[in-house]
């Protein structure tokens, strides 16, 4: 088997990966919702009702409950909004980068080309983290702190799924996850 795909970075691939890198898993765009929904609930709930709740009687609980709110919707904002905009703006310097990937049944081959440098590699499916799998992308996440994205829609649709089971051959089944949304 010699499946080849390219992938150009573009904006939409990094916003794509952003968000599905901030809420990883299987149902990672309702956890995107579910983050819009709570946030601002988590608002309400601290400017109106913890000051006018029963905890006014004990100042200490009333103290560590709005730590903790704090602390939430900080976590929530930072999830929403900073930390793809930090992201983003560090992810710019991929823009235009093109990448040719060579899957073969045991390794995949990688060349990297951009205007400022050229590297390569290859790299053995035994050696990911994890493997997600949406409908437009394939990320291949070899630790936790680097990734390669697959546009499947430069793949045929035979290509994929022999992909999918060369890949899969090599992981223990919870590291290949099938992302359906």
């Amino acid at each position: 088997m010699e499946i080849k795909a390219t992938t150009v970075y573009d904006e939409k691939n990094l916003k794509d990966f952003i968000c599905f890198s901030i809420f990883r898993g299987k149902r990672f765009k309702t956890r995107r919702v579910v983050c819009a929904i709570t946030l601002p609930i988590l608002i309400v709930v601290f400017a109106f009702v913890l000051p006018l709740s029963p905890l006014q009687q004990f100042p200490n609980l009333l103290w560590i409950s709005s730590l903790i709110m704090m602390l939430l919707i900080w976590y929530g904002i930072s999830a929403f909004f900073s930390l793809p905009a930090k992201m983003r703006q560090s992810g710019k310097k991929l823009l235009g980068t093109r990448i040719s990937y060579i899957f073969r049944d045991d390794q995949f081959f990688v060349e990297s080309k951009n205007p400022s440098y050229w590297s390569h590699c290859v790299m053995r499916y035994s050696f990911f983290d994890c493997v997600y799998e949406t409908k437009d992308y394939l990320y291949l996440l070899p630790n936790q702190n680097s990734y390669y994205v697959i546009d499947l829609h430069t793949i045929s649709m035979n290509d994929v799924q022999a992909l999918r089971e060369a890949i899969s051959a090599h992981l223990p089944p919870k590291k290949y996850v099938i992302c359906k949304e």
